[in-house]
């Protein structure tokens, strides 16, 4: 939702590019998408504040060893509990012990690019670019498949390619080994 304000942001103030000798009509239409992001980054920071206080509250008080949390999703391991604690972009935290996680992945994914020369061409490229590169954005994470009827699998952003890793690695030592040394 972030993204989709922004670039509508982006095309707003671009075409009020062209009422600069309006002033007061040109001040008018910038406030608009300028509204609009405030709001949305108010409300994206309230829900995650309502999820961190879920899981400091699911994990006693404090925040474990091992969280994450990144546009709006998360993942923290309970280590004292053996459990996991997910969280997903509606601000849904879901916690779970461990012999309920069936498999977990990371997965990445990357855009392909459109190339035009003529100017309509590439305004249609930058479009198909736009959303090649969200749609990649999605399918980029640590998966995780629980015995979940209405959740059945979760994903949570993680753009770093080393938080994968080590997030992968985390749960493999946690679930399968024991906990993490």
């Amino acid at each position: 939702m972030f993204m989709f304000l922004q670039i509508i942001g982006f095309v707003w103030i671009a075409g009020c590019a062209l009422f600069i000798p309006y002033i007061g009509f040109s001040a008018f239409l910038f406030a608009i998408p300028g509204a609009l992001l405030i709001w949305d980054l108010r409300r994206t920071k309230a829900r995650k504040n309502a999820s961190q206080k879920i899981i400091k509250d699911l994990c006693g008080g404090s925040f474990p060893r091992f969280h994450h949390f990144e546009a709006m999703t998360g993942v923290t391991l309970n280590e004292s509990k053996s459990e996991i604690i997910l969280t997903n972009r509606k601000g849904m935290v879901k916690s779970y012990p461990y012999s309920f996680i069936r498999a977990w992945e990371i997965k990445e994914e990357t855009p392909g690019q459109v190339i035009s020369g003529a100017l309509v061409g590439s305004i249609s490229a930058g479009a198909a670019n736009a959303r090649s590169g969200a749609q990649a954005r999605r399918n980029t994470g640590l998966f995780i498949q629980v015995k979940d009827i209405d959740y059945p699998e979760w994903r949570v952003s993680m753009f770093g390619r080393n938080d994968r890793k080590r997030w992968f690695e985390n749960l493999n030592q946690s679930i399968n080994e024991g906990g993490v040394a």
